[in-house]
């Protein structure tokens, strides 16, 4: 069989179009930092490939295919193959982004020359190129906190990519992502049954008192949801580096799902309270399917038992998702059942790292909150700006040192 992933690549995009966090910058590319060498660019990029390599397209995790006899089955593990290619191309993007790389597009003649030399000509070519503060080509991506700005797309279920379009990639790897040993996952996946003690529904007013001794409610409002910008927000409670599941140990929910299908959701916002353990909770991904995993940086915050923490109010149609942690939607849910309940805004601290997976990876921000002790990317990274100028770290954005489960 051809190989037929030319088939399946979107055109170039036009200059001005905005970037997608779900498939790699259409075209011929590669990355720079200002003031970095060969050897710097060579191991990130080493480093963003096996965080790539973890995840999988749409495609992958609906098995396309199945079910449809031999031909069908092996046609579908081949267009899965194809689209896992986008999949890991637009994570390996993603993850140089959030280190703080700018994407650079060279003309398409250009790259494809470029694209067939040796890996060691290759490298000749970019040396002088990645670590320029006005690079060769022109600069088409920065950090940005895309992924809370719904003007960026956030999803794609077929990612799209350009064969051999990551000349970085050639460079570094020979173009075989395989060749860097992913790190297996420390834990089994499954996650422990929960005591019954804990509520299986989201509470109301008139059943906080089912909140178990010792636990802890939190409040999450979703709004803005269609299927450009997803249907929800996911946290998870951080677990040790044993175990990312604190729920085989405690038996206590681990995972908030705060969604709702966009026919049944209210255009102010739905409220999600839940009862659960205390602890450090953090954004761990957006939408349902295809998903877009925080596992490079993601924001958290500590609930501490017997108390009330509104986690805020997200809008995912808006060009700063939040949260907007006013408690006025969180007082107008007790409303007359509880006029004097006592709420606590979620206080946040950025970058929070776990083991990536899922369809797409990113990190995500919330603005104003300070970082992790020992996170150096995203907006807490010295990063270029598209000017070719470095901006002073914000005080904003987790730690590329080990993750923490």
């Amino acid at each position: 069989m051809k190989d037929a992933t030319a088939e399946i690549e979107a055109p170039a995009p036009t200059p001005d179009e905005p970037p997608s966090l779900g498939h790699m910058t259409l075209g011929y590319t590669y990355f720079n930092r200002p003031g970095a060498d060969l050897k710097t660019h060579d191991t990130e990029v080493a480093d963003c490939a096996a965080e790539a390599a973890r995840t999988k397209s749409f495609d992958e995790t609906m098995r396309t295919g199945a079910g449809q006899g031999l031909t069908g089955a092996l046609l579908g593990s081949y267009i899965q193959s194809a689209y896992h290619r986008g999949a890991v191309a637009s994570a390996l993007e993603n993850c140089m982004v959030v280190h703080g790389w700018r994407v650079v597009r060279v003309p398409d003649a250009e790259g494809v020359a470029l694209s067939k030399l040796s890996a060691a000509d290759l490298a000749k070519t970019l040396d002088p190129w990645v670590g320029a503060a006005d690079p060769h080509g022109k600069v088409v991506r920065v950090w940005g906190n895309d992924a809370a700005n719904s003007a960026y797309g956030r999803y794609s279920i077929r990612p799209a990519h350009t064969n051999n379009g990551q000349l970085s990639l050639l460079e570094a790897t020979s173009g075989d992502l395989h060749q860097f040993e992913v790190a297996a996952s420390p834990i089994v996946s499954q996650r422990g049954a929960l005591d019954p003690k804990w509520p299986k529904k989201p509470l109301t007013p008139e059943t906080l008192n089912a909140a178990p001794d010792g636990s802890t409610v939190i409040m999450v409002q979703i709004k803005g949801l269609s299927m450009h910008n997803g249907i929800g927000i996911f946290f998870n409670r951080v677990g040790d580096d044993k175990d990312i599941f604190p729920s085989r140990t405690d038996h206590g929910p681990d995972a908030i799902l705060a969604a709702k299908g966009t026919l049944f959701a209210h255009k102010d916002g739905d409220m999600f309270v839940v009862a659960v353990p205390p602890g450090v909770w953090r954004i761990y991904s957006m939408g349902l399917a295809p998903t877009l995993n925080f596992c490079l940086g993601s924001p958290s915050f500590t609930a501490v038992a017997g108390q009330v923490v509104y986690a805020g109010s997200f809008d995912l149609g808006a060009a700063d998702i939040g949260p907007n942690l006013d408690l006025a939607p969180a007082k107008a849910w007790f409303g007359a059942a509880h006029p004097n309940q006592d709420i606590r805004p979620a206080v946040y601290t950025n970058g929070s790292r776990f083991l990536c997976g899922g369809n797409h990876i990113y990190a995500l921000e919330v603005k104003g909150a300070p970082f992790a002790p020992g996170y150096v990317w995203g907006s807490a990274a010295p990063t270029a700006t598209a000017s070719g100028a470095t901006a002073t770290p914000g005080a904003a954005a987790a730690s590329p040192a080990a993750p923490s489960h």
